[in-house]
This record gives structure tokens, C-alpha cells and sequence, in this order.
């Protein structure tokens, strides 16, 4: 690395100056910040031309709305441009409107300095120059760096209290919650309150039907639709397909968009802060708490996301299991039609498919038809119960959360989180077992009793899918060498939610083989 020839010690001469190479750089942390990007902007154009300096590429660098701080979460573009031309030997002056708009963190600082330095590079910072080349210069210059750096620190501390304590006092925070819209007052512009926006829209679909929406109620249905059995792959098609506009006018609704929708807990009305519940009733909930932990419960289960059905066409390939491996079952064609159902593992079992599919029809709308006192019972109990089950469950995951935070700080020693985390987390699988016994599946909603096959009837593939992984283990067992072998015979059923046919609805798994008195009514059927 070289200095720019010819360069030398500034004398306090402005004159000397004239003809420089001026690299001129703005930055405002916000984009109506006190001090104005253009303000610095015009400022360093007509330092310029007072002094007989040519601007580098004839312009300002700027860099708005963004930070310069440890606390940034971009890069500031034409910042790293500039600096590419200090590099280069192409700049003899950098000039900033006052030092922290070059930067507010000691490292920068130094790299910068160092390499100002060993070009020669002049700075003008607030109008007056300052050669780095004398120590006393530089020493000024990291006294204000130093300033620099914790001025943001404190800026951010401020920010944090401030947060907090808006959050405390169940205020919202950040853009606005879709579905939701804000009301100011019109002199102070201070938030009157948040509530539910209602007001209805028309958009044009892509079929050319005019649909009428408002944000509060895409929020409702879509809640109701993966109550109701949707995915949200359909879901989303849906909203597309409507014209509907996105929360934050992305090109296109997704199921990432969707789920982290449908798992704001702002809909219950509540104030997080830090991931922690800190205000409840903040606002009018948009959806009631059986309805979103029903929600939430599906699409945090580890086992639902990893068995979604995605568009499934086909009702029960990858829904039944093969009663050997345990593998899942497939169709396979032949001549163009669906043929059989298979072990796509080891190739253990097979089933014709057709005959398969009308009879595990035949028996879960017979199930449905019969397992209304069941759910029934299940949902009584969830109204007393349940809701207050998953409070706890999410109360102990956030007492967790805490331990996990202050272990991550060194305030907890890690054997003693290791103690508390396994005491916590054998109190939480209690606590979610506990709300799952008492709640009823929304895919079962309005769908047992005399009305069952009506229901049923009007069920898509992947509500139906949904609905047979729900109530029952379904496995195909082998023919054991014999030949035409009913599918009856071929299937082995564990009710997940309890057999009707009981009188009670306590067992959590009910078998019924090929031997039952259960398998041959249903056979009889």
C-alpha cells in the first residue's frame, strides 16, 4: 500500500485543498431522520465547490435508512463503494457531516483510520480537516468514535426499556398485525388503539368473479379452513386465485406465509415481548383460544408436519401401514388405472386398491356415523378442560425458554439446567398429554352422528386423508399364502380415539382384527 504522490502534511491552508479528490458521504439512520441524508448531501456539494474540490464520480455516496452500528442488519452498499476507492488511491478526501455517519463501531473506525492514513487520505468531518498523518488529529478523532459507539449503544438500550414497557402496557409494536388496523389520534398522532379491520375490499379473481374480503375475515376462515381439514397449500392457492393481496405485498400467498399467520398469538388479543406473553385482552381477539390452540396444535405436531398429504389424490396410499415393516403403502398402476396397494418398502404386503378404499370408506363412515356420544364427551370436557391444559403447556415452555436464555448467559450452571430442563420438559409432555385427551380433533368437527356421510360426502381427498390418520391405525396385514383373501380379512384397525361400539370412549387404542366380534359386524356390514 502506497500514498497518494505527491501528498503533503496538511498546513491549514485551505487553499491547499483545491482540486482534491472529495469522496462525500451521507448516511441517516431513518428516512426523516433530524439530519436529512439530502441535507448532508447539499451540505457536501457546497463544502466542494468553496473549496475547489472535485466530488469522486461527480456525486454524495449515500446510505439512507440504514445503521451503522453492531446492531445493523444490512450492508451499507455505497459505503463499501467508497471505501473500494480509498483502496484504489482514487479519493484525497473523505468528508462526513460528523463522524458517526461514517460509522459507530471502534473497528470500523480503525480500519478505516489505518488505511486513511497510509494513503494520506485527508478527513473533513463538521467542515474541519484533520490529517491523520498527526497523532493528536487521530486521538480527536477516536475520542468522538468512541462517543460515536456509545451513543448507539445507549440509543439501543432506550429502545429496549421502550419496548418493554409498551409491551407491558399492551401496546402494539412494529407493522401492524394483518387483519388488524391502528387508530391515531388526529392531533397527537398517538396510537388510540388497534382493532379488527373489517372493512370490506373487492378484488377480481382470476376466473373473473368479483370477491368481496376484508382482512379480519381472510384471518377468520383461515382459521376455519384448517379446522375444517384444509392444507395450507390449498388454502393458499385459494387467496391467490381470489386476487386477494398478501399481508406484506409479496407476489404470492405461501403456506410459510399462512402458518406464521395462523400462529400469531396477537389474534388471542395478547402482547408478546421477547417470545413472552406479557399483556392479555389488548385488543379484540379476532379467533377464541379453542380455536387457535386447535389451530396451533396442528401445525406444531411433529408428527402431522411430517405426514402432511400434501394434494393427495389417492385416499388411503401412504395413509395405511404395512402390518409387517410397518412401512407405508402405495399404489401402483397397471394399464393405466390404479391397481394396487403395495408396501413401498420391502415389498411385504398388497391389496387390491379399489376393493381397499370402498371398504375403509365403509367402515370410518359407519365409525363417524356411531362415534358421536364419543366426541361429544371429548368436547365437553375440552371446553372445561382443554384450553386450560394448553395454557399450561405453553406456561411451562416459557418458564423453559427462560432457563434456556439464562444458561446461554452463564447464569446457570449446566448441570443444574440440565436438572431443570429434564424436570421441565417431563412436566410439559405430561401437561400436552393431558390436553390432548380432552380434545377433539377440528377435522372431526360436525362430522359424526346421523349427518356422517353426508359430511363425508362433501370432504375433499385431503380432508378425508386427514380424517383417516386421525381415527385410526390402519395396517394391511399379509394373505398368509391363502388366495382371495377379503380385504376384511387383509386389515388391521387400531382405533387412535376409542371404539364406539364400547360404550365408553377411555381406551386410547382399541384393535379389532379379523376375529373380533367388531370385525365381523363390520364385515357383515
Amino acid at each position: 500500500m502506497t500514498k497518494t504522490p505527491g501528498r503533503a502534511r496538511y498546513t491549514g491552508d485551505p487553499a491547499s485543498l483545491r482540486g482534491l479528490r472529495v469522496g462525500a458521504y451521507a448516511r441517516a439512520s431513518r428516512a426523516y431522520g433530524e439530519q436529512s441524508v439530502t441535507g448532508q448531501a447539499n451540505e457536501a456539494e457546497a463544502w466542494a465547490e468553496r473549496h475547489g474540490c472535485v466530488l469522486v464520480g461527480d456525486e454524495v455516496f449515500i446510505d439512507n435508512n440504514l445503521s451503522a452500528s453492531r446492531f445493523a442488519q444490512k450492508i451499507r452498499k455505497r459505503f463499501v463503494d467508497l471505501m473500494e476507492l480509498v483502496t484504489r488511491g482514487e479519493v484525497d478526501v473523505l468528508w462526513f457531516s460528523e463522524l458517526s455517519r461514517s460509522q459507530r463501531r471502534l473497528s470500523v473506525f480503525a480500519d478505516l483510520r489505518d488505511v486513511c492514513r497510509e494513503r494520506g487520505v485527508l478527513w473533513v468531518i463538521a467542515g474541519r480537516v484533520y490529517d491523520l498523518a498527526d497523532p493528536m488529529e487521530g486521538a480527536l478523532l477516536g475520542y468522538q468514535a468512541v462517543g460515536s459507539e456509545m451513543e448507539a449503544e445507549l440509543i439501543s438500550a432506550r429502545v429496549r426499556r421502550g419496548k418493554g414497557t409498551a409491551a407491558n402496557a399492551g401496546r402494539p409494536a412494529g407493522p401492524k398485525t394483518y387483519g388488524y388496523r391502528r387508530l391515531y389520534d388526529s392531533e397527537t398522532r398517538k396510537l388510540v388503539r388497534q382493532e379488527p379491520d373489517t372493512e370490506l375490499r373487492t378484488t377480481v379473481g382470476v376466473d373473473g368473479t368479483v370477491v368481496q374480503w376484508s382482512p379480519a375475515g381472510v384471518v377468520a376462515e383461515l382459521f376455519a379452513g384448517l379446522k375444517g381439514g384444509k392444507t395450507l397449500s390449498r388454502m393458499a392457492r385459494e387467496l391467490n386465485d381470489a386476487g386477494i393481496p398478501t399481508p406484506r405485498g409479496a407476489r404470492a400467498w405461501t403456506q410459510l406465509v399462512i402458518r406464521r399467520l395462523l400462529l400469531n398469538r396477537a389474534y388471542l388479543g395478547e402482547r408478546l415481548h421477547n417470545d413472552q406473553v406479557v399483556a392479555t385482552d389488548c385488543w379484540e381477539a379476532l379467533v377464541d383460544a379453542e380455536d387457535f390452540w386447535t389451530v396451533h396444535r396442528v401445525l406444531t405436531d411433529p408428527a402431522r408436519r411430517k405426514s402432511l398429504p400434501g394434494r393427495g389424490v389417492h385416499l388411503v396410499s401412504y395413509v395405511l401401514k404395512c402390518g409387517v415393516c410397518g412401512g407405508p403403502t402405495g399404489a401402483t398402476r397397471k394399464d393405466g388405472e390404479v391397481h394396487t396397494l403395495h408396501c413401498t418398502e420391502r415389498g411385504c404386503v398388497g391389496v387390491n386398491y379399489a376393493a381397499t378404499e370402498a371398504y375403509v370408506e365403509d367402515v370410518v363412515v359407519q365409525w363417524l356415523t356411531r362415534a358421536d356420544e364419543l366426541v361429544s364427551l371429548r368436547g365437553a370436557a375440552d371446553d372445561r378442560q382443554a384450553v386450560q391444559a394448553r395454557a399450561e403447556v405453553e406456561r411451562l415452555r416459557s418458564e423453559l425458554q427462560g432457563f434456556v436464555a439464562q444458561a446461554a448467559a452463564g447464569k446457570i450452571k449446566s448441570a443444574s439446567f440440565a436438572v431443570i430442563a429434564s424436570g421441565l420438559e417431563a412436566e410439559i409432555e405430561k401437561a400436552e398429554a393431558a390436553a390432548e385427551a380432552v380434545s377433539v380433533d377440528p377435522v372431526l368437527r360436525g362430522r359424526t352422528g346421523p349427518g356422517a356421510a353426508e359430511a363425508w360426502a362433501g370432504m375433499d381427498v385431503v380432508a378425508r386423508r386427514t380424517l383417516l390418520r386421525t381415527v385410526a391405525l390402519i395396517e394391511v396385514m399379509p394373505a398368509g399364502g391363502r388366495r382371495r383373501v377379503p380385504v376384511a380379512d387383509r386389515l388391521r384397525w387400531t382405533w387412535l380415539l376409542g371404539d364406539p361400539d364400547d360404550g365408553t370412549g377411555s381406551d386410547a387404542e382399541k384393535e379389532t382384527g379379523t376375529d373380533s366380534e367388531a370385525g365381523a359386524v363390520l364385515r357383515s356390514a
